[in-house]
């Protein structure tokens, strides 16, 4: 929403030391848990230490800009926030502790019995170079988003190629929903159920109509015309008795 840094100072405080440890800032407490992994990582294969590096870096990225486009710039909502109530803050604040002097905690160290420490020792370099991804990660989220609000144009083709999700919601719109849609309403809809289904069963009632119209000619009320029936009625039998030989 936007400019909530000074109408939910303790959210964005916290929210801002855990960015800082997720990005494995130093002496933040991901740093040293990141570092530990990111070199173990070396020592097994090359290739994965530079993956988890890209990793972080991206990380950091999205991270600082969820914190910069809602605590940053001008206020775009409509409502009055505030801060959350001590049930919320608290734990958010305690959270906030530990991801900021954690990682002084020599929790290896306990573990060690049962977990014992496989990694060789750390090295400066690499160490550095986890820790530049973060920080590139973050100084990118602030060029694009801090102070100022997104402009989907201004970042070219393949910003708006990952913020559209690769047009992969698009495509399948495309390429399923849409012929989905298009078959039963032309098909399903107007020709099965409408033409067919409809057809066959107006169909059925039509005729039962015209033939209930038909025969209810026959009931005119006039005695007369009964009788004119029952008359022709018997010498259509007596005819067709003689014709027949029934009764002989």
């Amino acid at each position: 929403m936007g400019g909530l840094r000074s109408k939910l100072p303790i959210t964005f405080a916290t929210l801002l030391c855990a960015g800082l440890a997720i990005s494995g800032i130093p002496p933040f407490s991901v740093f040293f848990s990141k570092d530990a992994i990111l070199v173990a990582a070396y020592h097994h294969a090359p290739w994965m230490f530079y993956i988890g590096v890209v990793t972080a870096g991206m990380t950091a990225f999205y991270v600082f800009r969820a914190l910069f486009v809602t605590f940053f710039g001008a206020y775009r909502g409509q409502a009055h926030p505030h801060e959350s109530p001590l049930t919320m803050t608290v734990p958010l604040i305690v959270l906030a502790i530990l991801s900021t002097v954690g990682g002084f905690i020599a929790i290896p160290k306990y573990l060690d019995a049962m977990f014992p420490a496989g990694e060789e020792g750390h090295a400066m370099g690499l160490v550095i170079v986890s820790v530049a991804a973060g920080a590139i990660g973050i100084l990118i989220a602030g060029v694009m988003y801090l102070g100022r609000p997104r402009k989907e144009s201004a970042h070219g083709g393949l910003y708006n190629l990952i913020y559209h999700k690769y047009y992969i919601d698009e495509a399948y719109n495309a390429a399923i929903v849409h012929p989905l849609l298009v078959t039963s309403r032309s098909v399903l809809w107007k020709l099965v159920d409408n033409a067919l289904i409809d057809g066959i069963v107006d169909g059925v009632a039509a005729q039962t109509r015209n033939s209930g119209n038909a025969l209810r000619k026959l009931q005119s009320g006039s005695i007369r015309s009964y009788a004119a029936w029952i008359v022709v009625g018997s010498v259509v039998l007596v005819l067709a008795m003689g014709f027949t030989g029934v009764g002989r």
